[in-house]
């Protein structure tokens, strides 16, 4: 802007009046950026002033009129009645107005927001009074922070020179809030903290953990404290006053250090560490020390808590039952269970690294699992490692599963981890055993099956009910061979047991005579046994011996010393049944009796059809039997309940969860005359049908797809309903009295057995009872 020269000649005196009364009203100083700018102005208009030459008088009028045009602050002239008079560059930048929308106009009619505004007043004071006034505010057009000089005119007008000070003010006030954030670090910081002033000692700043510590505040000069204070070393030597940190670092400038129990504020010893370092000036001249209390009574309490901890873990560990050892992160084995040796054979001193271990424990793979105990020491929580073979000293391999988890770091720094180990080594081996056991079992299921179809296939008869009781017959030998195995854990079967079993159908008073010593049918052997046995008894009871009342059967055995052989001998002989003569063919039971005992035993069959009864001699080899560790059954036959006429009508509730076998079973009842009620196979739907009808008899298996029948047993006692247990079980267990008193039949049951059993539970001339 190009100003005319009246106001250029008023704007320089009033520049150059208004630095006298600047100087003048602020105390002889004012600011240095004005005093650069408002003297050139006024020097330029005073050469403008002298000089006559209207070429110069032009020149110097336009140079004093950039000067103010390039001034970095902003410059704005105001007439006594507040009217601009004239705006620099920066001004009009600042107050965002064209000059059009300023000049000849009153300050409050363009911006009324400044009414009653710091600089509003100020102004207004400057134009009374006439002396010039500095404040730093917020501008209330810009609302930025400002620092305004405001000088009077000699007309009556001002001057008013403005710098944004916005970022000056930022600093400041964050200069500040940092100032006031280390008062706060310095206050409450855990340790104690003192500025002490050198070469005189004087305390000039102490927080309150200082205060606390020492028994006195900064203000109470706690400098002869820190050169005196009482202190003792780990002996319990009171510390000499010139040995304190302090009195060390003021005589010598170096860093001191100081660990010993000191008489805190409170009067209590306790472990401090004091640190003093100096603090230099540019010439490396001490001007100062900082001295750093630090309270490590806890700490050093602390240690000695880990170091007792870190005693009972090796105790805990050595006494452990269990394979436990702690190893740190350099490869040392720090504690080792009593029990990790034992097992392994190794002598503790062989095992005082990882290491160590591996090399005897892996082997070739040593460095593998090395690497991997090494990488434990990264984990932050427990792992399962898994299952690992060992070889013990001996050359013994065993199987372990380990786990390991940290358990933080000893007194020395070392991160520690723990290991256990469980030995599996019997679980490993009993797993394989029953391994070896389930493919025993599956390969004698797969015989058995294989029996029963060779049985149904070989079974010749006309009749469908022979063919039925043979067949029943057979499988029933089969089972009781089983059962007995079962009670013996598959060690073997007892020979008497055997016998008796097969011979009770058909027991009475003098009707067989059994005899022989202990012996135990071994498991391969049991079942070709029992069915000669079988085929023996249903010979004698068909066309035999005990075919007629008078008919008795002898039934010995023995074993032959082994210079003659070491066999068994068992010899079958009838008496007082009708005459005997061989058969003109060869039927089943011979057919069986020769193939098991020669084949398949390995031994010597004889048959003698003598005409006063058939006499037969079986011999098998020693492989086939066994005498020791054997118990003497005691002699006497156990008979089944003697058939009974059926009862026509009578209800019978069967429970089975088979669904082949009950059908058999309600089959064969039903040819029984009885009313069958079900099947079911489900606990809930036995227990909804005794809800709503009563039963007079009822058969249970024991087990329904893996729930014992005993809820519907009990029901039946309180109901006074008899029963009867199917089962496949060989016993049960876990059953109370009322229940231990019902009949048991083993499966397969043959019919007659089924039948009999029932109606000697409905009891002899009870009245029938007709169907509801």
């Amino acid at each position: 802007m190009r100003l005319s020269r009246f106001v250029e000649w008023g704007l320089a005196i009033s520049l150059l009046a208004n630095l006298g009364l600047g100087c003048q009203a602020l105390g002889g100083s004012v600011p240095l950026s004005l005093a650069l700018t408002a003297v050139p102005a006024a020097i330029g208009i005073w050469l403008l002033a002298r000089c006559r030459d209207p070429f110069q008088e032009a020149q110097i009028l336009g140079q004093t009129s950039e000067i103010l045009e390039t001034i970095g602050d902003a410059f704005y002239a105001l007439d006594r009645n507040g009217r601009f008079t004239y705006l620099n560059p920066k001004a009009l930048t600042q107050l965002i107005k064209p000059p059009d929308q300023l000049l000849g106009r009153r300050f409050l009619e363009v911006f009324p927001e400044a009414a009653g505004s710091p600089l509003h007043v100020n102004c207004g004071d400057v134009m009374r009074d006439g002396k010039a006034r500095e404040f730093v505010g917020v501008s209330p057009i810009l609302k930025r922070w400002k620092s305004y000089l405001i000088l009077p005119r000699p007309d009556g007008g001002i001057l008013v020179h403005s710098r944004d000070v916005s970022a000056e003010k930022a600093a400041e006030q964050a200069l500040l809030a940092e100032r006031m954030k280390f008062g706060v670090v310095v206050e409450h910081v855990p340790i104690g903290l003192l500025f002490v002033e050198a070469p005189s000692g004087r305390v000039v700043l102490g927080n309150v953990p200082a205060k606390r510590l020492i028994g006195r505040s900064a203000n109470d000069d706690p400098f002869p404290a820190l050169v005196v204070w009482e202190a003792y070393d780990e002996s319990g030597r009171a510390i000499e006053d010139q040995d304190h940190p302090l009195a060390i670092t003021l005589a010598t400038g170096e860093p001191a250090e100081l660990v010993a129990r000191y008489r805190r504020g409170d009067g209590t010893l306790a472990w401090m560490r004091v640190t003093t370092a100096p603090i230099h000036d540019m010439d490396s001249t001490v001007t100062g020390i900082v001295v750093a209390l630090v309270d490590i009574d806890a700490e050093r309490r602390s240690a000695e808590i880990l170091r007792d901890g870190e005693a009972r873990l090796r105790r805990a560990v050595e006494d452990a039952p269990h394979p436990i050892m702690v190893h740190a992160d350099d490869g040392t084995v720090v504690h080792l269970s009593q029990a990790w040796t034992s097992a392994t054979g190794y002598d503790r001193d062989d095992l005082g690294t990882i290491a160590g271990w591996t090399r005897r424990a892996y082997g070739a793979e040593a460095e593998t699992v090395q690497r991997a105990i090494q990488s434990l020491h990264h984990l932050d929580g427990p792992v399962d490692e898994g299952e690992k073979t060992i070889r013990a000293s001996d050359g013994s391999l065993r199987v372990w599963n380990f786990s390991s988890s940290p358990i933080g770091r000893d007194a020395t720094g070392r991160r520690l981890i723990v290991t256990m180990a469980v030995d599996l080594t019997e679980r490993k081996r009993a797993e394989a055993r029953l391994l070896l056991l389930m493919r025993e079992v599956d390969h004698r299921a797969k015989n058995v099956l294989t029996v029963v179809q060779s049985v149904l296939h070989l079974t010749r008869t006309d009749n469908p009910a022979d063919f039925i009781a043979a067949v029943e017959g057979r499988l029933a030998s089969m089972a009781r061979a089983h059962t007995l195995l079962a009670a013996n854990h598959w060690s073997g079967a007892d020979l008497r047991s055997l016998i008796v079993d097969e011979l009770a159908a058909y027991g009475g008073p003098g009707r067989m005579v059994i005899a022989g010593p202990p012996v135990a049918i071994a498991p391969e052997a049991a079942q070709a046994v029992a069915m000669n046995l079988h085929e023996l008894a249903t010979n004698a009871a068909k066309y035999g011996a005990l075919s007629t009342v008078a008919g008795r059967v002898d039934v010995a055995w023995m074993v032959e010393p082994p210079d003659r052989g070491g066999c068994l001998t068992l010899d079958w002989v009838e008496r007082g049944g009708p005459p005997v003569a061989a058969p003109e063919k060869i039927g089943f039971g011979s057919t069986v009796l020769r193939q098991t005992v020669e084949t398949q035993l390995g031994g010597q069959l004889t048959l003698d059809w003598h005409p006063a009864g058939l006499m037969c001699r079986i011999a098998m080899p020693a492989d086939c039997f066994s005498t020791s560790g054997v118990t003497l059954v005691p002699e006497g036959a156990v008979t089944v309940p003697a058939a009974a006429d059926a009862a026509p009508g009578g209800r019978v509730l069967v429970v089975e969860d088979e669904a082949l076998t009950a059908l058999a079973l309600e089959q064969v009842l039903m040819e029984a005359g009885f009313v069958v009620l079900g099947p079911v196979g489900r606990i809930e739907d036995a227990l909804d049908i005794l809800g709503s009808i009563r039963p007079d008899v009822a058969v249970l298996d024991v087990n329904l797809f893996g729930q014992d029948v005993y809820p519907v047993a009990n029901r039946l006692v309180e109901m006074g309903v008899p029963f009867l247990f199917c089962s496949g079980y060989a016993r049960l267990d876990g059953i109370n009295d009322h229940l231990r008193r019902a009949p048991h039949l083993s499966k397969p049951v043959l019919a007659d057995h089924l039948i009999a059993t029932l109606n000697t539970l409905l009891g002899a001339g009870r009245e029938d009872k007709a169907v509801a």
